[in-house]
């Protein structure tokens, strides 16, 4: 087989443009190997490159990062590998990077096709070999090229004889799936044969990846470049489709690029029937077309977008640029295979100005003439992300990554930390005119699910509508009891456009999306959008938004797109309700397609439609009934008017603007041809002198130079200022390099002419440099005359703008209705020394524009944005100073006028008219002052009041931000906290892992064990099998049981298979001889058979005869005349040869039993020595267990410890109870005291009441005294009862207190029961361990002992590993109480039979007892 080893330094032009086959991302796997004792073979197809694992050692020795086998193979080492999809195979990278010493010292590589769901075996008879055996390094990669394969889905990597490799790349060419049907599908599929041909940075992760399956898992399986330090920089990635198609959308994602992803990125398309030749040039020059513009994008999340300019153009080739630099995890082009494709054909495009032509073949069919069938455009619906929905609006949504959150977005924790709040993820809009009365709230939308499906998944779009002055948010709700929707939809229908040129939806930005309830939508101000729809089910959204409520256009403008007659009425749009990656119909369920309009409140009046004017100050009305008198009307449409005019010469300003500029433009695209046709013919001229020196030099003389022409001649790299010392720089090195070269020929001249034509030559070139050095000045003064003559054209133009403007404006009517004044010092003459004011007055005029018409901006700057009204109060208030002075001023001069000419006093006073229209312009002037001053003052106070809002709104956000950064210190400690409890976790977790390691590794030196011993019985039975042969003297017998092959079937397979032999060569010469007698003819293979056979047998009595000639020389007679005695001699001397021939046969079998008794003590051997180890283990163990009874002890004790101090708390308890009883006793006996004393005040009252009716007059004092009495009485009973309730409350808490110590002392009791019924048990089985170690060691003196004492150690290792219950289990579940252990299947059966006793002790015991047990 025919293979070229290629340089590591021209992977790119040999392997870097072919698919990696074998790797792991695009579903590789390993189906077999024969063997991975060091380290495993799935690592040859990781991704990332190998790693050093120095210093670090597992349980079979160091670790490395790749596949290493055993030491010691007799033949090689192989591994079979499935690759991730079927494809033509053109390479191979065999890495041994950091296997240095133990790397594979050869390999080579096989391959075939089979199914996809078979396993192929090592010696499976299709395999054939595309790499012979190659001889490989340490630590270094091998690149192997290899002529284009059949399609193969299975490889094998062969190593000799054993050792490691790190990685083992399979490259070539992907068969390509597709789709059987006219289905979108991702056309740029690594799977359907889409390729990455160019890619002009991959820093931090190749472009290849962008089209792997799945999402990755890091940022390691995507597209990363490196940083960019330079203005205007781009990336871009060039992807040759699997086949070409008509595109239809795009899906890109920034998984895991959370702080580097791109700020944004531009899609181009091509087609092309070859391939590009990329390599050259990077993919510039070529002819792209757009076909997603440059788009913002967000981190960490898919993106999806639907293309533009692709109707009915195939392509096949893609171009993403990102800006300016970042990562991409992957790329999905979905559309459909051309020639599945039933577009109709499409009219030749119309190019843009500056647009370039690409090729494109002919549409695969064609329908019928537009205008006769109207063309039905249907548009995708797409997932609805933020940066797809960002022209249109907003999308409400909560993001769980707060990574992930779009870029500015202020996130805060909220709730005491039980939140997050995503702040103003929207603002509320309005610019209705004031007075409309439209107010802000919120409505409920219950809304039907949509009906109108086609079998195709496609609905038409009937109605868009929008809302001119105000934007609208939609947020779903869920389900609910009550009132509330039971079953709601989960996702609803999003239709937007902008609004054109004839203040009609513009279907060309039509788009179509789906939000699912997670997700809420705000339409931007006057953006055309479809009413609400929901899919599947009902669905509730709760609706924020600005209205009038009365029914207007003002509030929602509605457009019927069937019923329309506008230029794209033959477009009828309709949305493919198809998801975007399974292409799936969604269920129909509306009934009909509602449409919405506000209704006006209950209660609010009902106007006609108005339209909407300015007032004086700018600010806006709406016309109708009012109270305004005829002249302020007549005012208010002079105002409009001049409204008007100023729109209409703002819009005249901008055509005259726009076509200077695009003359510009043309003039400068002139220049630039014709600067670009003359550097190219410097360059070629250059070029050219460059070849003819080269010729005349020797290759062995040049210098290594660096001529970079295009740094030189690339005029679009040296557009700006700042590339100019790079341009001079690249310059400066082009010279340098030709004049080295220029001198090396001159000096490969040598003769005394060239020397003086050397000398000539310099001469000239000094003066060439001194003419050089004048232009260059000349240059520079001519650089600042043309900056010079720059500024000054701009100066020029801007005083044309100006003057034309004047001219317009003074040529307006409504201008001079509003300045009359202006009008009539226009008319009059200029006086001798006085200034003429039609200047300034047109000045002034310039300087006194209202706010509805701007000033015209000067060339080259830009219109400001439209900022908030509280920021132009300082601008607002110079303005109206400005106003005052120059009103102040003129009121100055006319009165200056009007008092500095006594001769004309008399003609000013005749002239009636005049002077009273002069006195109504100074009172209006005066009026107008007052006024201006008022608004002054107003304005001061509003600026004074904005001043300490602002200071207000300052202090509470410095007062946020405190709280924020206090809850964030608080959020950052606890996060410290949950790391440093995970960190435990995963060390315990870490702990018990490595225990049930070791469990598997004893578990399996067990099994070995087993088969070891295995082998030695079947070698016992084979040695026996051959001593009964060598005792019945059957030599061929011995000599098959001494193969090793004791079964009785491969006996009689030898046996029957010779028997066939014998029987086929009887036939043989049967056949041959029958001929013979026969007289026929014989082949020439017959006749050999016959004289071999012929040969045989003569030598077979050649050789009888020579024994019957020693036997006579021995006996010396004819054998038929031997006597008996000799004959009887000669029967002994024949046993006696039959006894030697068995013995020799009981000596070779004595002999092969002894190697075999050898090879089993040295197994023996082994053995004893891996018992030894166990026993040391076992040891280790023991002092393990040791070491957790002591602790045990340790704890037993601290337990005591606990126990004793809480029978010290008891006794206290007890005491203080005793203490509360005697205070019990004693307020009893207070209460028995006070009881005997209202008994004495009772018959003291009684005496007194006695002493009443004798003594009349001690009657008051008798009263009195017995008032103080009673109020003792009711004070003792009041003591009484407060005392019987504190007793009754101390006897309770007595009681509650001796049942929790009750309770507590029993626990303790039954703590101290389970302690010392785990001491026993620990107890005895150190004891037992303790005697297992004894008996091991007895062994260890005995290594010649019996098959009996093997196994009776055997048997009990046996029973220390094997569960006691069922003894066909191993111990894997402890009972903590008695911590006796047994398998799971036993205990299992005890729990579900409620049978919970322990099998060993009949300690009974709960589910939670039980815990799982780790042999180490």
């Amino acid at each position: 087989m025919e293979f070229q080893q290629i340089p590591l330094e021209q992977f790119n032009e040999s392997l870097s443009l072919a698919t990696e086959l074998s790797s792991i991302a695009i579903g590789g796997r390993v189906v077999e190997c024969s063997d991975e004792f060091f380290a495993e073979a799935i690592n040859l197809l990781q991704v990332e490159p190998s790693v050093s694992m120095k210093g670090q050692f597992g349980p079979s020795g160091a670790l490395y990062n790749g596949w290493e086998t055993r030491r010691h193979n007799p033949g090689h080492d192989w591994c079979i590998i499935q690759l991730g999809t079927p494809g033509h195979l053109i390479g191979f990278d065999i890495d041994t990077s950091h296997f240095s010493g133990n790397e594979a010292p050869a390999g080579s590589v096989e391959v075939l096709y089979g199914t996809p769901d078979e396993s192929p075996r090592a010696d499976d008879k299709r395999w054939s070999e595309v790499l012979p055996k190659t001889s490989l390094g340490p630590n270094s990669r091998h690149l192997f090229r290899i002529p284009r394969t059949d399609v193969i889905n299975f490889v094998k990597l062969k190593i000799y004889p054993d050792g490691g490799v790190a990685r083992f790349r399979v490259y070539g060419e992907v068969a390509p799936v597709h789709a059987l049907e006219a289905t979108p599908f991702d056309l740029a599929h690594v799977f359907a044969g889409g390729r990455v041909v160019y890619v002009s940075d991959q820093h931090f992760g190749v472009g290849s990846n962008l089209i792997l399956p799945g999402r990755g898992k890091d940022m390691g399986d995507g597209w990363e470049t490196k940083r960019s330090r330079s203005k205007g920089h781009k990336d871009w990635v060039i992807i040759k489709l699997g086949a070409p198609g008509y595109l239809e959308q795009v899906e890109i994602d920034t998984a895991h690029f959370k702080g580097n992803f791109p700020e944004s990125c531009e899609i181009e398309a091509t087609y092309s029937e070859t391939d590009l030749d990329v390599q050259a040039h990077g993919g510039e020059g070529l002819s792209w077309k757009v076909i997603l513009p440059r788009t913002k994008l967000g981190p960490h999340r898919q993106h999806y977008f639907q293309l533009e300019n692709v109707e009915n153009t195939v392509f096949t080739h893609v171009k993403m640029t990102i800006y300016p630099d970042g990562g991409v995890k992957r790329i999905r082009v979905v559309g459909v295979k051309a020639g599945y494709s039933t577009l109709p054909e499409a009219p030749a495009p119309v190019l843009e100005q500056g647009e370039s032509e690409i090729a494109t073949p002919p549409s695969p069919s064609t329908s019928s003439p537009p205008s006769v069938t109207p063309q039905v455009t249907t548009i995708p619906v797409l997932p609805l992300t933020p940066e797809a929905f960002a022209s249109f609006g907003q999308v409400i949504q909560g993001y769980g990554d707060l990574t992930a959150a779009p870029k500015g977005t202020k996130i805060t924790p909220a709730n005491a930390g039980t939140a997050n709040k995503f702040h103003k993820l929207s603002l509320l809009q309005s610019s209705y005119p004031s007075g409309s009365n439209a107010t802000a709230g919120i409505s409920v939308y219950r809304c039907q699910p949509l009906t109108e499906v086609a079998s195709d998944g496609t609905t038409p779009l009937k109605v868009l509508e929008r809302h001119p002055y105000t934007n609208q948010a939609f947020v779903p709700m869920g389900k609910g009891g009550a009132e509330g929707l039971k079953e709601t939809s989960e996702r609803y229908l999003v239709v937007v456009a902008q609004n054109g040129a004839d203040d009609k939806p513009d279907l060309k930005t039509l788009r179509a999306f789906w939000a699912s309830t997670a997700q809420g939508v705000v339409y931007g101000t006057a953006i055309w959008h479809q009413p609400m729809t929901v899919l599947d089910k009902e669905l509730d959204l709760a609706c924020v938004e600005t209205q009038i409520g009365d029914g207007s256009a003002a509030d929602c403008e509605i457009v019927e797109l069937a019923e329309s007659a506008w230029p794209w009425t033959k477009q009828v749009p309709s949305m493919s309700l198809k998801d975007f990656h399974t292409v799936a119909s969604l269920p129909p369920t509306m009934n009909e397609l509602s449409r919405k309009r506000p209704h006006a409140d209950d209660g609010d009046l009902t106007v006609a439609k108005k339209r909407v004017l300015t007032g004086t100050n700018g600010t806006p009305q709406v016309n109708g009934h009012s109270d305004q008198t005829e002249d302020e009307q007549l005012f208010q449409a002079n105002l409009e008017k001049f409204r008007k005019e100023a729109i209409w010469r703002r819009m005249k300003h901008y055509q005259r603007e726009n076509e200077r500029n695009s003359a510009k433009i043309e003039d400068l695209e002139r220049q630039k041809t014709r600067c670009e046709a003359n550097v190219a013919a410097m360059a070629a001229c250059w070029a050219q002198i460059l070849q003819t020196l080269q010729v005349f030099v020797k290759s062995d003389d040049l210098s290594p130079s660096n001529i970079q022409a295009k740094d030189v001649f690339d005029v679009t790299a040296h557009v700006e200022e700042d590339t100019l010392p790079e341009f001079e720089d690249a310059l400066g090195r082009t010279a340098t390099a030709t004049e080295a070269l220029v001198h090396k020929l001159i000096e490969s001249g040598g003769s005394e002419g060239s020397i003086a034509w050397k000398k000539n030559h310099f001469e000239e070139l000094q003066q060439s440099q001194t003419e050089c050095a004048a232009l260059r000045s000349q240059l520079g003064l001519l650089k600042k005359q043309l900056d010079d003559c720059t500024s000054d054209k701009d100066k020029y133009h801007a005083e044309l703008v100006a003057a034309e403007n004047r001219a317009e404006r003074a040529q307006s009517e409504s201008v001079q209705l509003a300045h009359p004044q202006k009008a009539t010092s226009k008319a009059a003459t200029p006086r001798e020394g006085e200034t003429p004011t039609t200047t300034t007055a047109s000045s002034s005029e310039d300087k006194e524009r209202k706010p509805s018409s701007p000033s015209i901006p000067s060339q080259g700057s830009t219109p400001a944005p439209e900022s908030h009204p509280l920021s132009l109060l300082p601008e607002s208030v110079k303005l109206w100073e400005n106003r005052i002075e120059q009103l102040e001023a003129e009121n100055l001069r006319l009165k200056q006028e009007l008092f500095e000419r006594p001769e004309k006093r008399a003609i000013h006073h005749t002239n009636s008219d005049e002077l009273s229209g002069l006195r109504r312009c100074l009172t209006s002037t005066d009026a107008q002052l007052t006024e201006v001053q008022e608004e002054l003052k107003q304005v001061l106070a509003c600026r004074e009041e904005w001043k300490q809002s602002v200071l207000a709104a300052q202090e509470s956000v410095i007062d946020n931000l405190r709280a924020m950064m206090v809850r964030r210190d608080n959020e950052n400690t606890r996060l410290r906290e949950q790391r440093d409890q995970s960190q435990a976790e995963l060390l315990e977790r870490k702990q018990k892992d490595g225990i049930k390691w070791n469990a598997q590794q004893e578990l399996k030196s067990l099994v070995d064990i087993q088969n070891e011993r295995i082998s030695a019985f079947k070698s016992e039975l084979s040695r026996c099998k051959a001593r009964l042969a060598a005792k019945e003297g059957d030599g061929d017998l011995l000599r098959f049981f001494l193969q090793g092959k004791p079964e009785e079937e491969h006996l009689i397979e030898e046996l029957k298979a010779l028997k066939a032999d014998a029987e086929v060569r009887a036939q043989a010469a049967e056949a041959a001889l029958s001929k013979i007698v026969q007289g026929e003819p014989s082949t020439s293979a017959e006749h050999a058979t016959l004289v071999k056979l012929q040969v045989e047998a003569e030598e077979k009595v050649v050789r009888l005869t020579r024994e019957l000639e020693e036997l006579r020389t021995v006996f010396g007679v004819d054998a038929l005349t031997v006597p008996p005695d000799v004959s009887k001699l000669n029967d002994q001397i024949r046993a006696q040869g039959k006894e030697l021939e068995r013995l020799r046969l009981l000596q070779e079998k004595s002999e092969q039993g002894e190697a075999d008794l050898y090879k089993t003590i040295n197994d023996l051997s082994d053995g004893h020595d891996a018992l030894l180890e166990k026993v040391k283990d076992k040891v280790f163990q023991l002092h393990y267990q040791e070491e957790k009874l002591s602790k045990a002890i340790v704890e037993k004790a601290k337990s005591e410890n606990k126990f004793y101090a809480a029978m010290r708390d008891k006794e206290a308890l007890e005491a203080e109870r005793k203490t509360l009883i005697r205070t019990q006793e004693k307020w009893m006996n207070m209460a028995q005291t006070r009881e005997d004393q209202v008994g004495v005040i009772d018959k003291l009252r009684q005496t007194l009441q006695d002493e009443l009716f004798k003594e009349k007059a001690a009657r008051e004092r008798g009263q009195r005294i017995l008032g103080n009495v009673e109020g003792m009485r009711l004070d003792a009973e009041a003591r009484l009862k407060g005392g019987e309730e504190a007793c009754k409350a101390q006897a309770e808490l007595l009681k509650a207190e001796a049942e929790k110590y009750t309770k507590g002392l029993k626990a303790l009791r039954l703590k101290e029961a389970e302690w010392d019924s785990t001491k026993k048990q620990l107890e005895e089985q150190v004891q037992k361990l303790k005697q297992d170690v004894a008996a091991g060691a007895a062994h260890k003196h005995d290594r010649h002992s019996s098959k009996n004492g093997r196994d009776e150690e055997y048997q009990s290792m046996r029973s220390l590993l094997m569960c006691s219950t069922c003894d066909s289990n191993f111990r894997s579940v402890i009972v903590t109480k008695c911590m006796h252990t047994f398998c799971k299947p036993c205990i299992d059966a005890r729990i579900s039979t409620r049978q919970r006793k322990c099998p060993a002790c009949g300690v009974a015991f709960a589910q939670s007892d039980v815990s799982t047990l780790y042999m180490q």
